[in-house]
């Protein structure tokens, strides 16, 4: 398994956390994605390693995001900050997301 943490450009809110992640998850390989907003990034367990390129093509045609990956390629989740989590419950109870999370 590798583990690599990227630089998510573009996210404002939890509802573009939810669809950052979404994205990383759907493509084949990798196994678990965790999507921060504060620090914006991500951190992709895969189980091997996908290029740059491929993760960059989902993230951004889910929507105005851009990913670059992070300088130390061997970081860990044990390294990100503690989740945001604001208005992220309000989002969900309506089952939508903002106009900012849309494509």
């Amino acid at each position: 398994m590798v583990t690599k943490m990227y630089k998510v450009e573009g996210m404002s809110c939890s509802g573009c956390m939810d669809t950052v992640k979404s994205a990383l998850k759907g493509i084949p390989g990798v196994i678990e994605a965790i999507v921060r907003l504060e620090a914006p990034q991500a951190i992709v367990s895969m189980q091997q390693t996908v290029p740059l390129t491929e993760i960059a093509g989902v993230v951004s045609a889910s929507g105005n995001y851009r990913v670059e990956e992070w300088a130390d390629p061997e970081a860990t989740a044990s390294q990100m900050p503690a989740e945001h989590s604001g208005g992220k419950k309000i989002w969900k109870i309506f089952g939508h997301k903002k106009d900012c999370c849309k494509p």
